[in-house]
């Protein structure tokens, strides 16, 4: 959340409200966008 605010992260300043969005939007860019998720944040889509 602090690369999200930092604005050191791929994935949209949404993601770094608070957990519970944080979640919310990663879990949309796994289902929408795995390719994408995959390439820019790959620790996180192993999750």
């Amino acid at each position: 959340m602090k690369a999200i605010n930092d604005n050191h992260s791929a994935i949209r300043k949404y993601g770094g409200t608070n957990q519970a969005e944080f979640l919310a939007v990663a879990s949309e860019y796994f289902f929408e966008r795995p390719d994408f998720l995959k390439k820019k944040h790959p620790e996180l889509f192993k999750m």
